[in-house]
């Protein structure tokens, strides 16, 4: 894996993370 692989990979981690934490915060999203 290059470096920026890597980097993209964390990226997404932390994006699909927030949304997450959103779904938890705010009953709208668990719709989506």
């Amino acid at each position: 894996m290059s470096k920026n692989e890597t980097v993209l990979l964390n990226q997404i981690e932390i994006v699909i993370e927030i949304f997450k934490n959103i779904q938890k915060v705010d009953p709208f999203y668990k719709d989506l």
